[in-house]
């Protein structure tokens, strides 16, 4: 239904600071989903090793527990009552979110010494440069370039979750922070009221908004440089990236309600994406948020769903315009797009007359899947995705 659009410039320029040389930065390919690497030259491992930033929002709110859990998986962080300032609260959140990223490279690094051990590939390694002249198994980081990754999941829900802490809570004071705690452990019950205030009224990631925006820049940033840091078991750098697959599903159902207004249960926000009805300034605002993001800090490749009505691509004028909002994004600093061009009635109809539709194809996160494979909550998500009706 629409093709991953990648911006060339901003790929390579990530990869070139994530340690490849220019000529093989701009010799990429893309893995899975939307993870640029080398060609030939590498051993990435670009995906399956993630974090949940919504989750570590819940975690920063109960000092280091996981509600479903039902005990502290994570630091101490200190009794959010007790958090004066905003930035006292962002700061136990950015432990929360580092304690992740430890445990996933410790996870990790067992992974690789297992496939080091156990699992060498001489085939793959013969055809990867590097392996062949250091004598070493591509498992052993005898390629050229030997990376692992770490991604983030939910990243527009915990921008929104910040946001409306920021706002309601430190700012305006016009919520506590035993308040709002006691609203999520009953999942909004008896807070309607509440509840649309933070859905409606908080400032929200999405919508050109320098205030929310300039927070998620941060938190980005953050986030990719913990992850850049740290070196794998086979000597490469780990390298960040943004997506989720499909899973900001699945995993919305471990996580309970949290400030932004979202029902425990609930999906979390997919990939890089705004969250669904977030775009309120429609897509020129939207695209211009994510643009505001260092992009060269990505280098494990992020993605960007949008849903358009197909009207909106009819006719050379129109075309032209959806060519001028991309070249316009790009040129502002984003690295990829992916638009679903479809309209939510077709959607709907499909999801109740699955036989007359075996051919529809749509995109998930990174990928495309024929619609009638899908789960319904995953259906319902794309669905509830916001529907362009104009650029």
């Amino acid at each position: 239904s629409g093709a991953a659009l990648f911006y060339d410039e901003a790929v390579v320029a990530a990869l070139v600071k994530g340690g490849m040389e220019l000529a093989d930065a701009r010799d990429y390919g893309v893995i899975g989903c939307v993870e640029p690497a080398g060609n030939g030259d590498s051993f990435p491992c670009t995906s399956g090793n993630d974090i949940s930033l919504a989750a570590a929002v819940e975690m920063t709110l109960l000092n280091g527990r996981l509600r479903m859990m039902g005990k502290r998986i994570g630091p101490k962080t200190g009794n959010p009552e007790r958090f004066k300032t905003f930035d006292e609260f962002f700061l136990a959140y950015k432990r929360q979110v580092s304690f992740m990223i430890d445990t996933v490279e410790k996870a990790v690094a067992i992974k690789d010494g297992i496939y080091r051990e156990h699992y060498p590939c001489p085939l793959v390694s013969a055809t990867l440069s590097g392996c062949l002249e250091n004598a070493r198994d591509a498992t052993a980081g005898g390629a050229k370039y030997n990376f692992g990754s770490i991604g983030a999941r939910g990243f527009a829900t915990a921008v929104d979750c910040l946001a409306a802490l920021r706002h309601f809570v430190f700012e305006q004071k016009a919520l506590s922070i035993k308040e709002l705690l006691e609203m999520l452990k009953n999942n909004f019950a008896d807070s309607e009221i509440w509840r649309q205030r933070l859905v409606n009224k908080a400032p929200k990631y999405g919508c050109d908004d320098d205030e929310v925006d300039f927070l998620a820049r941060d938190l980005a940033a953050f986030f990719c440089q913990d992850v850049s840091r740290r070196k794998t078991l086979r000597g490469g750098a780990f390298r960040p990236g943004f997506f989720s697959y499909g899973m900001h599903v699945l995993e919305g159902l471990y996580i309970g309600a949290l400030p932004n207004g979202r029902k425990a249960g609930e999906p979390v926000s997919n990939s890089f994406s705004p969250s669904n009805g977030a775009e309120r300034k429609g897509p020129t605002a939207a695209l211009a948020s994510i643009a505001k993001i260092d992009a060269s800090l990505i280098s494990n490749g992020c993605a960007i769903n949008m849903k358009f009505l197909p009207q909106l691509l009819e006719g050379d004028e129109r075309l032209a315009k959806f060519k001028g909002l991309v070249k316009g994004y790009f040129a502002s600093g984003g690295m990829e797009i992916q638009p679903n061009v479809i309209s939510n009635a077709l959607l709907k109809d499909a999801q109740q007359n699955p036989d007359n539709y075996r051919d529809l194809v749509v995109r998930v996160s990174g990928y495309s899947a024929l619609f009638h494979d899908l789960g319904k909550p995953l259906q319902d998500e794309i669905i509830s995705r916001t529907e362009f009706e104009r650029l």
